[in-house]
């Protein structure tokens, strides 16, 4: 197949699926849990968690991590 007609096939996949969700009835709920996993004390942040990871971050620039998008392509 030709990349045309595949991007045809795409975009026509994508205008199928907007005009199915535009028929859709949008509606708000919210959930309620009455267990929690998570024991309800209040955690306080590690105030040495930034230093700490700063000592092992292979490229920092000003204490913060620097990162080279896409490198592992």
């Amino acid at each position: 197949m030709d990349q045309e007609k595949i991007q045809k096939q795409a975009k026509k996949i994508m205008d199928d699926f907007i005009k199915a969700l535009e028929k859709q009835e949008l509606s708000e709920f919210s959930i309620t849990r009455k267990k929690s996993l998570r024991d309800q004390e209040k955690y306080e942040a590690d105030k040495d968690f930034k230093d700490n990871w700063l000592k092992i971050v292979p490229k920092k620039k000003d204490r913060y991590l620097v990162a080279e998008k896409g490198h592992w392509k």
